[in-house]
């Protein structure tokens, strides 16, 4: 296990490890406490015949000399009255402090385990890694999957779109449709031809009252056909003025792609983001 690891913990599971920790290392009697009266004291314990309070700060940012000196004050000031106090920090102790301790300069004794001193202890027993640390690396594992695919799903949505907009500028391959409009316009030409013929013959058959009638009746029919195909074909020409089927569900399908595609980065950064401004939080 490496300090990268380290600070994939949440401050939960590091508060969890570090209990685990002090118990493997000879606390007995180990109780939580997370009660604000006891001024962030997260367990309390028994060594060697003392009560022992310990304090946890998961964070990179290292303590400095005012904020023990501080805690130690709180901690005087509150309920709990343990005759020493371990801090334990994901931080690495600064030379000011670890003279600062070394002098005795806390009205109360006071033991830093750091961040080296945690991963020594966690490498001299790995079992202690199962519960938190372990899943601190799925969720990473989990989280870069997520990204990876989220950056994919983006990728072809921008690729398709792509691919969409270009196609708008190549003139497309005539399909059996085209075909059957051309046959629909031929018809209606050979319709209007036929109209003149039948005006023609109306004209000489006027003598006739009867065969006046019979042309007049195949004109209104020859009228109506020519109507109802001039419908069709204004019909079809809208049909194909229109967004064909399948490029509206393209549209659909990239936009949904782009849409779990963003979800997925933004779920990630979003926690990645979280867990960094918890480590840099001085209060963690």
């Amino acid at each position: 296990m490496n300090q990268d690891t380290l600070y994939r913990l949440t401050p939960a599971e590091f508060e969890q490890l570090v209990g685990r920790l002090l118990k493997a290392n000879g606390l007995g009697s180990v109780t939580d406490v997370g009660s604000p009266q006891d001024q962030g004291v997260n367990f309390t314990g028994e060594q060697e015949g003392e009560t022992v309070a310990v304090l946890v700060k998961h964070r990179k940012t290292p303590l400095t000399v005012s904020e023990i000196r501080n805690i130690v004050g709180r901690l005087k000031s509150s309920r709990c009255t343990p005759s020493r106090l371990i801090i334990v920090t994901s931080a690495k102790v600064t030379d000011a402090v670890a003279s600062s301790l070394a002098n005795g300069e806390s009205d109360l004794p006071v033991q830093i385990i750091d961040r080296d001193a945690v991963l020594h202890m966690l490498s001299a027993d790995p079992s202690l890694q199962k519960g938190p640390v372990t899943n601190a690396e799925k969720r990473a594992r989990r989280q870069r999957r997520e990204l990876w695919y989220g950056t994919l799903g983006a990728i072809a949505s921008i690729l398709g779109v792509i691919a969409s907009g270009v196609s708008l500028f190549v003139e497309p391959t005539p399909q059996p449709l085209q075909q059957r409009i051309e046959t629909v316009e031929s018809a209606i030409d050979n319709l209007k031809n036929l109209e003149n013929e039948l005006v023609d013959i109306k004209e000489e058959m006027a003598q006739t009252e009867k065969a006046t009638r019979a042309i007049e009746q195949e004109y209104e029919k020859a009228k109506q056909l020519q109507q109802l195909t001039e419908e069709q074909f204004s019909a079809v020409k809208s049909a194909l003025e229109k967004k064909s089927w399948y490029k509206t569900l393209l549209d659909y399908f990239l936009g949904f792609v782009l849409g779990v595609a963003g979800s997925l980065t933004a779920s990630v950064i979003y926690s990645r983001a979280k867990q960094k401004r918890a480590l840099a939080d001085v209060d963690a």
